[in-house]
């Protein structure tokens, strides 16, 4: 029948070669139906099937098939393929979302409307959100269309952390989850709800949540507070001040020698050039959390003479830890203050002698108490202060926030600031570095190189002193960016070598 009523020489029919799920054909045409009819005419060609469909927006047409030999008639309804076109898009943290295209649902084999990732912008990047991925689950709920994901979003506050689960359309049978945590320092305005306008062919934008909820809240509080909470983690506590005016040059020499716990496993450490999914993995496993460390900090002379005691004699915590029977003295001394960095810069932010959006590092606790913690580290780590910063705890497997409170000018130090109770039962167990003027070193000494690994354990290596007094010049970038400058070097019989302040 069809060969008859088809101009000559052609042999071709029409095939469905997939249909979109929950779409108008969704479980009445499968991949191989043979199109025969649209309202009892015989089509063959893709022209006349888009004629006869454009004519029948809105109504149902006929259509008979034949599926393995045998015919078939089905009865679907022509939806406006403008109507399932998106018009509007979220944005919010420099991510764009919007609702799944028709053109993008029958590419990736889902239905239509689901909340689409287009650009994943800071917030989303940062938690390793991949573009075109779609969100599943938002702090605990459900996300099936962009009015779910907004209200969400209207419920949380600013530095809120929350659960994100999304599939993406290249492992669609596997759902992933990660930690995201919500702009804190407004770095981005509000969210705002784009609409095309298609009379004067531009995008309306709107704020796409209330004013009263805690998002917009929390945005203008931390506008408001920006200059005192820059300076209060200093200001507020006295013993702070002390400690500062009295340390400070100790406190410089101790972070020198922190700066370079990375370099000691790979060079360039600090720069996030790997992969970011990869650098997240962080692993604080069993056998970890049954190891020991020392609950004060003196020189090795005191460890040696048995001036240090057990964690749980000095605290009577249940949380204190055995000593491990592996670990080196170094490392019993220094793992409690040992403290890891990641950094994220916003792209926003971005200035000159930013090189990186994302940075790696290890620091050491300088100062804890019950209403305040400093960490001292290197400035390769944290180049500005306009950043996030989370840290992770050698001594306890717990992650927070930190902020920036000082960034010396010349020398190539950080003083990092983070609130002692996020630690909760943790916090008994952190300890500060004692910081000790450093003697006149000599060639032929001993000294001990203790970093963090990726897994938040203490490593360490003993090197001797091949010349402590060597002078280093390091050259300019090529565009404007913080260097060190004044510096000294000791070389170590290991082949490295490492600066430090005189």
């Amino acid at each position: 029948m069809v060969r008859l009523v088809s101009p000559a020489g052609e042999t071709g029919m029409l095939v469905v070669d997939s249909v979109v799920p929950e779409g108008p054909a969704h479980k009445h045409l499968e991949p191989g139906d043979v199109l025969v009819h649209i309202n009892g005419e015989v089509v063959t060609q893709f022209l006349a099937m888009e004629t006869l469909l454009d004519d029948s927006v809105g109504k149902e047409v006929n259509l008979q098939i034949e599926r393995g030999g045998v015919p078939l008639t089905v009865k679907l309804e022509v939806e406006d393929l403008h109507s399932i076109t998106p018009n509007h898009f979220l944005e919010v943290s420099g991510a764009v979302i919007h609702p799944l295209s028709y053109q993008q649902a029958r590419n990736f084999r889902f239905k239509c409307g689901l909340v689409y990732v287009a650009e994943a912008g800071y917030m989303l990047s940062r938690a390793s959100v991949p573009r075109h991925s779609i969100i599943k689950k938002f702090a605990g709920e459900d996300i099936e269309n962009l009015d779910d994901l907004i209200a969400v979003i209207s419920k949380l506050s600013r530095g809120a952390r929350v659960p994100l689960e999304y599939v993406k359309y290249t492992d669609r049978y596997r759902n992933k989850s990660v930690l995201v945590t919500i702009d804190q320092h407004g770095w981005y305005a509000p969210p705002q709800l784009y609409t095309r306008n298609d009379a004067t062919g531009l995008w309306n934008a709107k704020l796409a949540i209330p004013l009263e909820s805690p998002f917009v809240v929390s945005h203008r509080a931390g506008h408001m507070d920006a200059n005192l909470n820059s300076v209060s983690p200093l200001t507020e506590s006295s013993p702070m001040d002390l400690k500062c005016q009295h340390e400070s040059e100790n406190t410089a020499d101790g972070c020198v020698k922190m700066q370079t716990d990375e370099e000691i496993a790979v060079d360039g450490s600090h720069s996030g050039e790997d992969s970011i999914i990869e650098k997240k993995r962080r692993r604080v496993d069993e056998e970890i959390a049954a190891e020991g460390t020392i609950s004060s900090f003196g020189d090795l002379d005191d460890i040696k003479d048995g001036a240090l005691r057990h964690p749980s004699s000095v605290e009577g915590s249940d949380l204190a830890r055995t000593i491990s029977s592996n670990a080196s003295l170094a490392e019993q001394v220094i793992e409690p203050a040992l403290v890891m960095f990641e950094v994220h810069v916003p792209p926003i932010c971005m200035l000159d002698g930013v090189h990186s959006q994302h940075f790696f590092g290890t620091g050491v606790i300088i100062y804890h108490s019950d209403c305040l913690g400093l960490v001292a580290v290197d400035r390769n780590t944290v180049a500005v202060s306009i950043s996030d910063i989370m840290l992770s705890f050698a001594a306890y497997p717990i992650e927070i926030p930190a902020e920036v409170v000082f960034l010396h000018p010349v020398h190539n130090f950080a003083l990092v600031a983070y609130d002692p109770s996020a630690l909760g039962a943790g916090a008994s167990v952190i300890r500060a570095a004692k910081l000790l003027p450093e003697p006149a070193l000599r060639r032929g000494d001993s000294v001990y190189l203790v970093g963090l690994s990726r897994s938040l354990q203490a490593t360490s290596r003993k090197s001797t002193i091949t010349n402590p007094c060597t002078a280093v010049n390091i050259g300019s970038a090529d565009c404007p960016r913080y260097r060190a400058i004044n510096m000294e070097v000791i070389e170590l019989d290991t082949g490295t070598s490492y600066a430090h302040f005189n």
